[in-house]
Parts: structure tokens; C-alpha cells; sequence
């Protein structure tokens, strides 16, 4: 095995990431109607929630975009572990970070369960997308 070199604050990097989130937004227009429909049922979940007052502009509010936080995380992973095989197993840890910030969410938001669940779920479809290209970007297997 050969030296390990990481890019890690490198422009290369920030333009590798940048690149790698192009893809998965490429890879979301491309499945559109799941999109779509993720979209319209988060969007309907939480004006409902607000019409009946189960979620209120608060800190809680924050909550709601808990399992966001773990898509930059798999597509820093992607960008500054490229082409090294080995480390492909981070990719998965962070969409189970994803996972376990959606379940977190869900429980402190329990009152506003389907804007919870409709919100984290549009965050790991996105979150899913960003472990498949950071896969494709460790690995080297582009398809």
C-alpha cells in the first residue's frame, strides 16, 4: 500500500465537494417524481402544522433540518477521501448519522411528528444521493 495523501482544505477540495453536490443534484432531477413528491408532502406537512399550531417559530424550529447537517458531512468525506478505497466505510457512518439525527428529530418534535418525519425524510432522499456519489468518489467506480 502506498502513502495516504488527504486534500483537506485545499481549493481542489471546495471545488471537488462543489463538484460531488452538482452530481447529486443532478442524480435528484433525475429521479424528479420522487422528488416532487417528497417536496409537496413536506411542504403540506409543515403548513399544516403551523395552521394548527403544533409547531411554532421557536428554537425547536431548528430541529426540524437536524438530519441536513449529515449531507455535507458525507460530501466532505467523498471529496477529501478520493480515490482511497479504504475509507469508503465513512460514507456509511454519515448516512447513519443522517439516520440517527432523523430519529432525534422525530422524537423532540413528537407533537409535529408529520413535519418531522415528511422533512427528514426529503433530507435523507438527499442524504441517500450524497452517500452514493461520496461511494462513487472514494471508490473510484464512477458510473
Amino acid at each position: 500500500m502506498g502513502s495516504l495523501t488527504f486534500k483537506f482544505g485545499s481549493v481542489k477540495t471546495t471545488a471537488d465537494i462543489g463538484w460531488l453536490a452538482g452530481q447529486v443534484i443532478d442524480a435528484l432531477t433525475f429521479w424528479w417524481p420522487v422528488t416532487l413528491i417528497l417536496g409537496l408532502v413536506a411542504c403540506a406537512a409543515v403548513l399544516n402544522d403551523f395552521w394548527k399550531g403544533l409547531l411554532n417559530f421557536d428554537r425547536r424550529l431548528s430541529l426540524l433540518f437536524l438530519p441536513a447537517s449529515s449531507a455535507p458531512v458525507v460530501l466532505l468525506v467523498g471529496g477529501v477521501f478520493e480515490d482511497h478505497p479504504q475509507f469508503a466505510f465513512l460514507a456509511y457512518v454519515g448516512f447513519g448519522a443522517g439516520i440517527a439525527l432523523a430519529a432525534i428529530s422525530g422524537v423532540t418534535l413528537k407533537r409535529a411528528w408529520m413535519s418531522s418525519v415528511s422533512v427528514s425524510l426529503c433530507c435523507l432522499w438527499y442524504s441517500l444521493w450524497c452517500c452514493f456519489v461520496a461511494l462513487m468518489s472514494i471508490t473510484g467506480d464512477w458510473l
